[in-house]
């Protein structure tokens, strides 16, 4: 007998969260939108990695430190620690996966964006997956003039 992706992956809320619209006999009723298996998984990481430390009130701890980047140079050490961060949190808080290569695609740097590509394995599936978490960032051109604004070099 084998067992089902939401046996072995779970199901929970789906994220974002929303009361979703189920209709049945004459009547609608509302529920809460769930999801299931690697959907599910790949909504913890994008959760994971969307929220600063401190944000939950009641899980203080829980989240990316990648928040606490925002105003750094964007520079090849910002990969680095962007890279550091947002393993880190993964490996801490899902337990479902191993996390593998993290690379930042610099393309859109100027504009101020990051694209964090995040590859990891689900550990009961053996299945090789990855996503896109875009990161937004104040460009060098205008943390220079938000420096000059505030009397700084």
């Amino acid at each position: 007998m084998s067992l089902s992706e939401a046996e072995i992956l779970g199901v929970g809320w789906r994220f974002p969260f929303y009361i979703s619209r189920r209709s049945g006999g004459t009547e609608s009723m509302g529920g809460v939108s769930e999801e299931e298996g690697k959907i599910l998984v790949r909504q913890s990481i994008m959760q994971i990695i969307g929220t600063r430390i401190g944000e939950r009130v009641m899980r203080r701890d829980f989240g990316c430190k990648i928040h606490d980047l925002v105003f750094q140079p964007n520079d090849p050490l910002l990969d680095v620690q962007i890279e550091h961060y947002v393993r880190d949190a993964i490996e801490r808080w899902e337990p479902r996966v191993i996390v593998g290569p993290i690379l930042t695609n610099r393309d859109r740097a100027k504009e101020g964006l990051l694209l964090i590509e995040v590859n990891y394995e689900i550990i009961k599936y053996a299945l090789a997956d990855s996503l896109v978490y875009p990161w937004y960032i104040l460009p060098r051109d205008r943390l220079q003039f938000a420096s000059q604004e505030s009397g700084g070099a």
